[in-house]
């Protein structure tokens, strides 16, 4: 029944997006651009999001942190304890590199004018670029700490676990959709 309905939708739906595409002048299969030409007037438009049950299934979901994916933490054998060890460390790193990012993408805005002037002066450019690399190793230290972090909450036999899941994830995924078939999943790779 849901079938048919969607099916009916669909016929209803696709029609009536050509006959709009060709009351405005766009033709179906034409290539256009989303920027308007230059020097037209441009009207702002208010975009409707409807909620409704058919417009979930299209929405993407939340993102939640691997600690907190029930399948991944059954997996490794998180305990409770670990995972807010994990939300902690998560939260410090993530304030930790807004503050880095910011001061990388300062030190490349800086570079531009000294690039864009006339005669650029060799030796400020050369030290502007040693700050970027110092900005960057900043953010890859604070990467790595995290990463150390994690592992210290870990034992080396979940470490394990997780890295062999991070590896099986894309097959996880197909593993997924495949399911919702019928089909079999999978046997995990041997190591």
């Amino acid at each position: 029944m849901k079938n048919m309905l969607k099916a009916i939708v669909m016929l209803i739906a696709i029609p009536s997006v050509g006959m709009a595409q060709a009351a405005s002048g766009l033709s179906p299969n034409r290539f256009t651009t989303l920027d308007p030409p230059p020097g037209a007037r441009v009207e702002r438009r208010v975009t409707v999001r409807f909620r409704g049950p058919m417009m979930r299934r299209f929405q993407r979901p939340m993102m939640r942190p691997w600690w907190e994916n029930p399948f991944i933490a059954r997996r490794i054998g998180l305990t409770a304890a670990q995972r807010r060890q994990l939300g902690k460390i998560s939260f410090q790193s993530r304030l930790r590199m807004i503050d880095l990012r910011a001061a990388l993408e300062k030190e490349r805005l800086l570079l531009q004018p000294m690039l864009q002037s006339q005669h650029p002066n060799q030796s400020q450019v050369l030290t502007q670029i040693d700050k970027i690399g110092q900005a960057r190793t900043a953010v890859l230290r604070a990467k790595t700490g995290t990463m150390l972090a994690v592992r210290n909450v870990l034992t080396p036999e979940q470490w394990q676990k997780l890295r062999m899941a991070r590896e099986w994830g894309p097959r996880m995924m197909a593993m997924r959709f495949r399911n919702r078939r019928g089909a079999r999943p999978p046997a995990p790779p041997k190591r």
